[in-house]
Parts: C-alpha cells; structure tokens; sequence
C-alpha cells in the first residue's frame, strides 16, 4: 500500500501489520481492498451466495411439488443472510406466479434466480435450475369403421426437458395385426423439440362383412425422456359399415380472427361446422334449426351459418347444428356474447404469459370462453378455475379433449370457471338457495367436448377451493334442477389428497371412490347424456355446473347421505324444540 492510501485512510504507513487488517469489517483486508481500489471505509463487498444443487425429477401431474432447498448466504460484515427467489425463467407451459419461493412446478426447465442484498445495499445472485420431465399419455379411445383412416394422439402434459421423446407402442386386440384388418404394427412414437405432441395414422382394412366388431389396443411402454401417465392404452373399437359423424363449431369475426366475444360493428360472423367421420364417402346435411331464433343466416351454406350482429341487443345467443350422414348423426352447439364495443387494452399483462394484452387481444383462439388476453393456458384440456390464475387450481379433462366455460360462467364474463349462486341465479334463474346445502370448495360451471364416441364417459379433475368437508355430496344442476350426482357404472365421484391448488391428473390411480373429508382433488366420470350430464342429450360433450356441498342448517353441517337427518325433520325437530322452550318459559312465569 503507497503512504498516501495508508494516511488518506487513518493507517500507519510505518507499520506493516495493517495491511492484514480490515478497516470497513467487509471481509476483504485492506491491502486487497487497496489493489482492487475499492474503499478500505465503506461496506462495498456482495454477499456471497450459495444454492441448493440443480434438480431433476419426474412429473406427478401438471404441477409437481419440488424442494428446492434453501440458498445460503454469508457476507464478510453482516454475517449470515438469508436470499430468495426473485424470478424464474421458464420453457413450461405454464407461467408461474406462486408468491416467495416456488414449491410446485411444471413440466420442463425452469432457472431460478436468488438474490440477496447487505445492510449496505450491495446485492448478489445465483442461479439454480429445476427440470420436471412430463407425463405421456394417448388420447381419449375412439370408434371407427373398416376402410378408414385412423388417427391418435401421443401427447406430453408440458415441454420436455431433452428432446426428443421417443414412447415405444405395442399393438394387441382382437383385429388381426398381420395387415389383414389394419396396417398398424408395433413402432415408436417421435416427440420433436418445440411440441408436446405426435399424431399416429393408420388405415383399417374393409375386408367385408361377417366378422362383427372388432378392437384395436394399443399399449404404451417405457418412454425417454418422460413419464407413463395414467392412461397407458388407447383402444379403437371397429365397427362393420356406418359410424355416426361428430361435430363441433367455431366462430370468427373480423377476416377470420377466432372469437366467441362478437362486437356489433366489426362485421359479419361466421359459425363454421366442423366434421370427423370415418366414413370417407359419407355425405352430411346440415340442420340449424335449434339456432336461437333471433339470429338469421344469410350465406345460403350448408355446412355454416353467417349473421350480421349490427342489430342484435348484446348478450348471450346460442347456435346448434344437427349433422347427420343419413344412418347416424351428432349435434354440437356454441354460445357467443354480443358486445356493442371490443374491451379498451392496454399494454398490461394481464394473465401473466409475458405478451401484453394489446398483442394478444380479446380474440378465443382455443375457444374456451376465456379471451386470449386473460388466458395464459394453451391446451385445450385444462381450464382455469380463477381469472387469470394459470399456476394452480385448474381443471383438468382427459389429454386430447376440449374444456370450455359453460353458458353461466362464459356469460359472467370474468375469465373463469368458478362461479357464485348468486351468478347462477342471475343468468340461469335456477339457484340452490332455499335447500340448506353450502359450497364451501366452490362451484364450477364447465363443458367437456370433442370426445370422440357418443355416449362416452369422460373423467374430469377440479382443484378444491378448501378440503373436502365431511359428510360432503357433490350437487350439480341439471335439466330437470339440483340433484345429488348419480352414481352407476358409468358415472363415479372419486378424490384424492392433493394439496391446495394441486391435484393429480385424471386417472391416476390415487383416486379413492367417493368423496374422502380432508381430500383437496375431486374427479366426477360423467357418461355422455347420462343422468349427470346437464345438456340432457348424447352429443359428444359433457354439460356439469356443480360443486361439493354439504347441508348447514342453523351453522350445524349435516349430510344428505344415508344415516343423516333429512331437512324436514330437522325443521320439526326445530319447532319441537321451541315449542319446549316457550312451554318452560311460560311456566316458569306462573311460578
């Protein structure tokens, strides 16, 4: 150190032992303070931080519970700190928000900063990284005919963290597999850097008829670089001659643009159906009847419907199409709202994907319900049970189905899944509230759609808003109003732990039948125009508002399950009782 640092700073320059010494208390000696010109007086050292190694695991649903252990710090004058995560950087599917430092995770790689900062302010980072390999499974099973073209879908719950992913497939069932029912033979599946999905096609052999229906069953093995989920097999029923057509609609406005929000001064609306069958020379027809009467076609198209919404009062108007191929048919339906002016945008992001809502607009791209600019979820079998709320409590459907507001939900226009008895009331006019029944872990109005058969049940997951109560039923509004959920081979209720906003995928074999007090995950099987389907009709969709409930009659909770005390005489009970208390109290005023 020169004379002048050592006087300028009240050190000795004829002793040559402050060199060693630590003037500020920083750590760093003054002689290494004066070859790095920093001030020998003044806290100018970072802390020093040390994280927890990088992580990998394997996915246990669309978000896995990680511990990421806790970042160390230690600073030369402040001693120990205590750093925490200030950002994460994502490839997963789903941004997440979770307030202090993440717990749960989502499929693919996620870099952690942690950072820290002393008493005088000087700040350090460090970087941890989390990998979470997704789950894979098939789609939903389908139904097809002999000469047709088949296909299925091979598809991960999230990004993967090495691609690419290869999933090895087994053929089996009862149609032959030596090329004389179908061309499909054993193979792998090849999942490509930037996609969460792969398409399988087939041809199935028309070989006449006389051998009946037969399946195909495709077993999943061991994949690379993800995860088995739960549903591991995909079967093809094969049927000799007719196979019905399904359908489904979508809506555009405004040069094709993708939306079921319709404003009156953006032009005309086009309402196109869409048709799968099997049956490649089948012709269909087209019958838009059931269309709410105050809209009128003007493109003379079989296949669409157009309107011109310039006239129409704003609110909610329904479209329906029965298609048919002249032996079997399938109807499909959708509900749009009519707005006299688009939302005014900002350049807020409001659902928190990284693209501000300008860019991404009021537009349904996925045609959820959900505007683009309040909906960071791509995939189109998940559902966000709160606006804008993409890193928990979600629903989730079966991987290749379709999940949308129902009309109660879409209409209130909040951008969720949730809903109040009094938004039931105000939009479909039948509520719940003269029965005894609460919904402490909420109520949700939702649709299931695109599957692939008729008549089929499909399971749905709803992340509870709180536990389970005990003695819980799940009620749900029908066609015919409140009901209990019916229960037969087609139709179960199951839960599972869970833990708040977190529930496992469906399927999975956690699931214990019924509905278990203290259990966060609920899963409904619901058949296609069975008695829980609130659409009262078989039409490859599935209608459920409907929540956990139980009784509260005077703040006591009771069930409306077997053993339980029914509400009539819980009220008469009550009238006893107070019919003693006055008899008591009278005669105690004769006394």
């Amino acid at each position: 150190m020169t004379d002048t640092f050592e006087t300028a700073n009240g050190l000795n320059p004829r002793d040559a032992t402050d060199a060693a010494s630590d003037l500020d208390g920083d750590g760093v000696n003054n002689l290494d303070e004066f070859l790095a010109n920093s001030d020998p007086t003044k806290d100018d050292v970072a802390p020093v931080i040390t994280v927890f190694n990088d992580i990998t695991v394997d996915a246990v649903g669309l978000f896995t519970p990680v511990t990421i252990g806790n970042a160390t710090a230690i600073d030369g004058l402040d001693g120990d700190l205590i750093p925490s995560v200030i950002s994460i950087s994502s490839n997963g599917a789903f941004p997440l928000a979770q307030e202090g430092n993440p717990t749960h995770f989502s499929p693919g790689i996620h870099v952690l900063t942690w950072w820290v900062a002393d008493a005088a302010g000087n700040t350090a980072e460090a970087t941890q990284t989390i990998s979470v390999n997704p789950l894979v499974g098939f789609s939903i099973s389908q139904a097809t005919s002999e000469g047709s073209q088949v296909t299925f879908r091979v598809i991960l719950n999230g990004d993967a963290v090495i691609y690419p992913v290869s999933i090895p497939y087994l053929v089996g069932g009862t149609a032959a597999t030596d090329g004389s029912d179908h061309d499909l033979i054993d193979g792998t599946v090849i999942i490509s850097t930037g996609t969460t999905e792969a398409i399988v096609s087939f041809t199935t052999v028309d070989d006449g008829a006389g051998e009946g229906q037969e399946s195909i069953v495709v077993t999943m093995g061991a994949p690379v670089n993800a995860v088995n989920g739960p549903n591991r097999t995909h079967t093809v029923e094969v049927f000799e001659g007719n196979v019905a057509p399904t359908g489904s609609l979508e809506v555009n406005q405004a040069a094709g643009s993708a939306t079921r929000t319709v404003v009156q001064t953006e032009g005309d609306v086009v309402v196109s159906s869409l048709v799968t069958d099997p049956n490649p020379l089948d012709i269909h027809s087209f019958d838009w009847s059931g269309t709410d009467n105050s809209l009128t076609d003007i493109d003379n198209m079989n296949n669409s419907f157009t309107f011109n919404p310039s006239g129409l009062s704003p609110g909610l108007y329904t479209l329906r199409v029965n298609i048919s191929d002249g032996n079997g048919q399938d109807s499909a339906d959708i509900s749009l709202i009519v707005v006299a002016s688009a939302p005014v945008l900002t350049t807020t992001d409001s659902d928190g994907d990284g693209t501000n809502d300008l860019i991404e607009g009021f537009g349904d791209s996925d045609g959820d319900g959900i505007s683009d600019y309040l909906d960071a979820i791509e995939a189109s079998h998940i559902l966000q049970e709160k606006a804008g709320q993409s890193d928990s409590h979600l629903i989730e459907s079966e991987a290749g189905l379709t999940l949308s507001l129902g009309n109660i939900a879409f209409e209130k226009g909040a951008g969720q899944a949730e809903v109040s008895m009094e938004d039931i009331v105000t939009f479909d006019g039948r509520g719940d509230q003269a029965s005894p029944y609460v919904y402490p872990g909420g109520l949700f109005d939702f649709i299931v759609s695109d599957l692939p058969v008729a008549g089929q049940s499909v399971s749905i997951v709803l992340a509870q808003l709180r536990a389970i109560p005990a003695l819980g039923v799940y009620r749900k509004l029908t066609s015919a109003g409140w009901q209990d959920f019916v229960m037969d081979s087609n139709n179960m209720i199951a839960s599972a732990i869970g833990e708040d906003g977190f529930c496992p995928p469906p399927g999975d074999a956690v699931y214990q039948s019924g509905l278990t007090e203290g259990h966060w995950c609920v899963q409904l099987t619901i058949e296609d125009g069975g008695p829980n389907d609130s659409d009262n009709a078989v039409n490859n969709s599935v209608v459920d508002p409907g929540g956990v409930a139980h009784m509260q009659v005077e703040n006591v909770a009771v069930s409306s399950g077997s053993g339980s005390i029914p509400p009539l005489w819980l009220v008469l009970l009550g009238l006893i009782a107070a019919l003693q208390l006055k008899s008591m109290t009278v005669k105690g005023r004769k006394s």
